[in-house]
């Protein structure tokens, strides 16, 4: 037990001294650069979406197939296996809801990565983040 303090101690310090220098740190990065590696991200993010929804519409037969899978019987009896439209374009649009959520189903592990990518670098950027990781699993273990 004593050891586990002292192993937390000794990267807490090292961490510390790491943080010790951002300022001068090239690899610092303003404001405006961060707000631009962000339009980047959420830019890659929509294409992936954008491409798995193209995708999902390419396949939304099937994919509607599926969705009516766990209906029950008497549903098919009624509308003889076919969704019911009660709209000039709702047709079209339920189309293209389906293939938007299937989208970015596909897409979620890109969206995932660039959401990590944009966050983790300023997990460990400053001394003053180090209680919070630190912290967590006793708050998670406090149940």
């Amino acid at each position: 037990m004593a050891s586990n303090r002292l192993d937390e101690q000794d990267l807490l310090e090292t961490m510390l001294a790491a943080g010790e220098d951002d300022e001068n740190d090239p690899s610092a990065m303003s404001l405006v650069d961060h707000l631009e590696e962000l339009r980047w991200r959420i830019f890659k993010s929509l294409i992936a979406i954008a491409v798995g929804t193209i995708i999902a519409f390419i396949f939304r037969g099937y994919i509607v197939q599926f969705l009516q899978q766990p209906l029950p019987q008497t549903a098919d009896s009624l509308t003889h296996g076919k969704p019911v439209v009660t709209g000039i374009t709702e047709g079209f649009s339920v189309f293209l809801l389906i293939s938007i959520a299937a989208g970015f189903i596909l897409a979620l592990p890109v969206v995932l990565y660039q959401t990590w990518a944009f966050i983790a670098p300023g997990l460990l950027e400053k001394r003053r983040n180090i209680p919070f990781p630190s912290s967590s699993p006793a708050l998670f273990s406090s149940h």
